[in-house]
């Protein structure tokens, strides 16, 4: 709000200026008229960032276990925002809800470009939503239209809106913004930081499945073999150092795990192709059965570690091809149901 002031004011300013330059003699008259004009624009500048009003500086956590008690307030969080497939979201891995009755509530991220594209400024419940556009939101952009599905960590000031409150007897839920009406929503006015995404050795990844495996019905998901926290706190320990440089280790443990055969039954393990921070492999079983193992070094996991610049290499998923899960044996086989699920949901 302090922003879109100074922008209409400045204007005001700019012109009386450059009028006052042409118009006004330097006579007594004159020179009253603009100090006449300059006072009351600085004076409605002064009263507008007076009444300005101060974000609510919070958690994540704290938004999510109680979201009726922010709805329509102006709050500050700083948290990590999963954008991916139906995703954009502002997250908090560790946070869990304070009884079994209580859903945390999921929040939606919205910014001007993503609700009225081509317009910087709308409204939510009659609500003006005023954006400060700056090189923090272009940074932030930028992460967001990247190639991919992405994890981004900044500090956001937004008003949130806690949505519709429903009662049922397993749980409490919260729902009426996002993708299905699936959430609360914070709607971003500035972008206060935002972290760059400027390590080779990192995967900024919030989904495995990004070179396709998860939407191609001849494989089947896998849950993750081994939770990335545990394999992270396990490598800091020293018990599994190897981590830290053996991607290929990662693969096999990861798949004899899933597999639940000896490491020692997998051999002739092929990589088929990288990316920062991440290795594909593949171990042929059979000449009908195969496996793709998606090898990661999860962004996510430089908040975990004991040092942020050595992060554990951990398998994110396993693809069989002529091989699924029995619960996915199941069900209907379309992409929808194979759809890896995003890294936030497996982290524990």
């Amino acid at each position: 709000m302090i922003g879109a002031a100074d922008r209409r004011f400045g204007i005001i300013f700019l012109r009386v200026t450059k009028r006052g330059a042409g118009l006004f003699r330097p006579n007594g008259a004159g020179r009253l008229l603009l100090l006449f004009i300059l006072t009351a624009a600085f004076g409605s500048f002064a009263a507008a960032q007076s009444v300005a009003e101060t974000p609510v500086r919070t958690t994540v956590c704290a938004i999510m276990r109680d979201p009726g008690a922010f709805d329509k307030k102006l709050v500050e969080v700083t948290g990590l925002v999963s954008h991916g497939f139906e995703d954009f979201s502002l997250i908090d891995p560790d946070c869990e809800a304070i009884s079994k009755k209580q859903s945390l509530a999921d929040i939606w991220v919205e910014y001007a470009k993503w609700q009225m594209p081509g317009k910087d400024d709308y409204s939510v419940e009659n609500i003006p939503i005023h954006h400060i556009i700056d090189q923090n939101l272009q940074v932030f952009d930028g992460l967001v239209e990247e190639k991919g599905y992405r994890i981004i960590h900044a500090t956001l000031v937004g008003r949130f809106f806690a949505g519709q409150k429903v009662s049922a007897p397993e749980a409490t839920f919260w729902w009426g913004y996002g993708h299905g009406n699936c959430c609360s929503l914070l709607s971003v006015e500035q972008v206060v930081a935002v972290d760059p995404h400027d390590r080779a050795d990192i995967d900024y990844n919030a989904y495995p499945g990004e070179v396709g495996y998860a939407n191609d019905d001849r494989y089947g998901f896998f849950d993750p073999p081994v939770a990335p926290i545990d394999a992270q706190r396990a490598a800091d320990a020293g018990k599994d150092a190897w981590r830290f440089d053996d991607p290929r280790r990662a693969a096999v443990q990861g798949l004899a795990r899933t597999l639940k055969l000896p490491p020692s039954k997998i051999a002739r393990l092929e990589q088929i192709d990288a990316a920062p921070g991440r290795f594909f492999y593949e171990w042929k079983r059979t000449a009908k059965i195969s496996y793709v193992i998606v090898v990661s070094r999860p962004y996510l996991m430089t908040f975990y570690a004991r040092d942020p610049r050595k992060i554990a290499w951990v398998a994110i998923a396993v693809y069989g091809r002529g091989d699924r899960p029995k619960e996915e044996s199941s069900r209907k086989n379309d992409g929808a149901a194979l759809r890896a699920k995003p890294l936030r949901k497996v982290l524990n």
